[in-house]
């Protein structure tokens, strides 16, 4: 993480971070937690993606060679979906 990054811990789902404790204070970073529904909502949401009701992500492939261009174009706001960066 950069300087004065955050780390955004999303859902209740998952074991342990390992992260060393004075990276924080030397690196300024914050780290914040996100929880949104419950299990029986998650369940309900998978649901709908079985069933397609909730439209799959757009996937873009791109080479490895534009990836300077995909940052831009991400920082931008220019991409709806993923970028794939292919080798």
């Amino acid at each position: 993480m950069r300087k004065a990054g955050t780390h955004v811990v999303v859902g209740l789902y998952g074991k342990k971070l390992p992260i060393a404790l004075p990276l924080f204070p030397s690196k300024q970073m914050t780290m914040r937690g996100s929880y949104v529904g419950n299990l029986q909502e998650m369940h309900a949401l998978m649901d709908l993606v079985r069933t397609g009701k909730v439209p799959p992500l757009p996937v873009h492939p791109r080479p490895l060679d534009e990836a300077e261009q995909a940052l831009q174009d991400l920082e931008a706001g220019k991409v709806v979906g993923r970028i794939v960066l292919n080798p």
